[in-house]
């Protein structure tokens, strides 16, 4: 059935359903693309939260930077395991005492007291050159067992290229699924409303083969749509 300038009741019913389908697709791909950003935003936090007990823990047992500076390998190793994690510890007065990895420069985010406790709201946002991000925590923590000596800076930065990778290939694969979704659900819709519109179709096409000759002619519209019978 065609209605003006040449497009059918069939092919805007059809338009209109896989618009509709492409609406609720992006929608909740869009929902499940920020709910896995955040879950994994949630578990690399707790991870740089988990890594900075370690280092307090380890800063407490000495007793001045030289001793960490004359054995910085246990400092190092919390690194480990962990990719694009970097991490700066600093004496009171900025020197660089143990460096590891890639840390964005100064200024840094506000850090946590020694005697605070880190939170994910300690947490902050650093941007990368190449259009990436990653997250960084700075935190202050005491030498010594007692957190009597002087203090030093800890901060932790994570590119978390990993995590980057994972969310692009997942958008693409998101993308690919919503494109073969539509296109499914459009010729779905396509077969069921010309389905639906065949009595329609009939009436219509009975109703053409009336001419002003042939007034006795009836149509049998026992099988028609309600709506017009």
């Amino acid at each position: 059935m065609t209605l003006g300038r040449g497009i059918s009741l069939t092919q805007r019913l059809t338009l209109l359903f896989a618009g509709v389908t492409a609406l609720v697709f992006a929608a909740t791909g869009f929902y499940l693309y920020e709910a896995l950003a955040r879950q994994l935003q949630i578990r690399n936090d707790a991870e740089l939260i988990g890594k900075l007990h370690q280092l307090r823990h380890l800063v407490s047992e000495v007793h001045d930077t030289a001793a960490i500076r004359a054995d910085p390998h246990r400092f190092q190793d919390v690194t480990i395991g962990a990719e694009g994690l970097g991490l700066r510890l600093l004496d009171r007065v900025g020197e660089v005492v143990v460096a590891v990895g890639e840390v964005p420069t100064l200024p840094w985010p506000a850090s946590v007291p020694a005697a605070g406790i880190p939170t994910a709201n300690a947490i902050h946002r650093w941007q990368i050159g190449d259009g990436g991000h990653g997250r960084m925590l700075a935190a202050w923590a005491r030498l010594g067992a007692n957190g009597e000596g002087p203090p030093v800076l800890l901060v932790l930065a994570r590119e978390s290229p990993e995590r980057m990778a994972l969310m692009r290939n997942y958008r693409t694969k998101l993308l690919v699924a919503l494109g073969a979704g539509v296109a499914v659900m459009a010729l779905l819709g396509f077969a069921v409303v010309r389905r639906g519109l065949a009595p329609l179709d009939r009436v219509t096409a009975a109703a053409s083969n009336i001419t002003p000759s042939q007034l006795d002619r009836r149509l049998d519209i026992a099988k028609a749509p309600t709506e017009i019978a």
